[in-house]
C-alpha cells in the first residue's frame, strides 16, 4: 500500500506546472501564454521569440518558460498587472 501514495506524489509533482527563471513579487505581474504557433520543448525556445519577449515582464525573458499544468508545450511569460 505505500507505492499509492508513492505514485500519487509523483503525479502530483508531474502536473503541478513549472515556474520561469524570475517570478515577480506578489501583485506585479500576471501571466499570459506567447508564441501561439510554437510547441516548446526547452524554455530557451521560448525565451527567442518576439511574442514571448514583447509581453514578457520588463522585456526580460527570464520571465518566460516552456509548459504549464494544462498545456506542457505552450510558452507563457510574466506580464504586467495591466496586460491580462
Amino acid at each position: 500500500m505505500k507505492v499509492v501514495p508513492v505514485a500519487l506524489l509523483a503525479l502530483i509533482g508531474v502536473t503541478a506546472g513549472k515556474e520561469s527563471k524570475k517570478t515577480p513579487p506578489d501583485g506585479v505581474a500576471g501571466w499570459d501564454e506567447c508564441a501561439a504557433t510554437l510547441k516548446c520543448t526547452s524554455d530557451w525556445e521560448c525565451q527567442q521569440t518576439w511574442s514571448c519577449w514583447s509581453l514578457a515582464l520588463y522585456h526580460d525573458t527570464d520571465y518566460c518558460a516552456c509548459g504549464y499544468t494544462l498545456n506542457p508545450t505552450q510558452c507563457w511569460c510574466w506580464t504586467p498587472n495591466g496586460h491580462n
